[in-house]
């Protein structure tokens, strides 16, 4: 990881993009010119991943500012509008697990520094997940696989159909 703050750099010409050239420059190009934006991560050990968390930092960084707004007291945004921005965390726990260990105060600061930089966000849990084809080729017996195979077929359109809801509430605000 490279903290080079060119994007902080007086007179600097990066466009709220990561000065960095490398394969996800255009991502992040086709980002800051999107009408809105969703990313998703699996939950793992309570936090979004690696990957998840250092595209946000690519993201994000060009994007805040370190400058004050003399009226309002709070931190300036380069952003050149408002980008609405869905986030989708998909989970092998049960909802009640992800209550009871608190992965919403964990896993929705990285909402809020979207909300922050990008002036709208919101989140969508996608919890129980089927992560195997099949069950009994893995040394697990923390999960049923019927239980999975039911949540799977009765849940998972719901969350699809939530999915694609958000993207077109996303898309209606500006």
């Amino acid at each position: 990881m490279l903290s080079c703050f060119a994007c902080k750099r007086k007179g600097n010409n990066t466009n709220c993009v990561c000065a960095v050239k490398d394969d996800l420059r255009p991502i992040l190009e086709k980002c800051i010119q999107a009408d809105a934006i969703i990313i998703g991560s699996p939950v793992y050990f309570s936090y979004p991943t690696g990957e998840f968390r250092s595209f946000l930092e690519r993201l994000l960084f060009p994007v805040h500012t370190y400058l004050v707004d003399k009226e309002t007291g709070n931190l300036k945004s380069l952003r050149p509008k408002t980008i609405p921005v869905g986030v989708i965390f998909t989970m092998n726990c049960p909802r009640e697990w992800m209550e009871k260990y608190n992965y919403p105060t964990i896993l929705e600061d990285n909402v809020k520094s979207l909300n922050h930089v990008f002036g709208y966000s919101e989140v969508l849990y996608s919890c129980d997940t089927y992560q195997f084809i099949d069950y009994s080729k893995y040394d697990i017996d923390l999960f049923d696989e019927k239980h999975k195979a039911k949540v799977r077929d009765e849940q998972f359109p719901k969350d699809l159909k939530a999915s694609y809801e958000l993207g077109k509430k996303l898309i209606s605000i500006q």
